[in-house]
């Protein structure tokens, strides 16, 4: 009988965090979203440059044009790339472009918005690399022009070739 009892307690007490922590969440993210709709704006990114499209893109009205990307070269020791990261002057949204070493999830980079027909020219890793090749994802995020409308993304699989200076 004893041994019934504080098992409905321990059943009671798992629910009860479950429904704090789920509370919790929705708490986040209620305000994350009332916080988004209060300032309006987008944060652009201070880092962007008008960029003349040196490579040509041929967008297609209603589609997003995604730019490619080779291998990525860094310095060894350094920490700072030299990639150009660009929303195409075809586009109607605004991109954000996170550096992701794809073999341990960590982002070693995340822009603000870039709007089209600029440019991002060169981005501080959060670390820097010994010599060697690494995984790297680019991932573009797109958002509409009011930056509040997630739209489709992409992911360009691509590496970070770290070499000695």
């Amino acid at each position: 009988m004893q041994n019934h009892i504080t098992r409905r307690r321990l059943i009671a007490g798992i629910c009860a965090v479950l429904v704090i922590l789920i509370l919790g969440v929705s708490a986040r993210f209620l305000y994350l979203h009332y916080q988004m709709q209060q300032n309006g704006n987008p944060s652009y990114s201070s880092q962007a440059v008008d960029w003349d499209g040196s490579f040509k893109t041929e967008g297609k009205e209603g589609y997003i044009t995604m730019p490619g990307y080779d291998t990525v070269p860094l310095q060894e020791g350094k920490d700072t790339s030299k990639i150009v990261l660009a929303n195409p002057d075809t586009n109607q949204c605004l991109f954000q472009f996170q550096l992701i070493r794809s073999d341990t999830g960590d982002v070693l980079y995340t822009s603000d918005m870039v709007k089209p027909g600029k440019a991002i020219l060169s981005q501080k890793l959060s670390q820097s690399f010994t010599e060697g090749n690494y995984p790297l994802t680019i991932r573009i995020n797109t958002f509409s022009e009011d930056g509040k409308t997630p739209y489709n993304g992409s992911d360009v699989e691509t590496t970070l070739h770290v070499f000695k200076g």
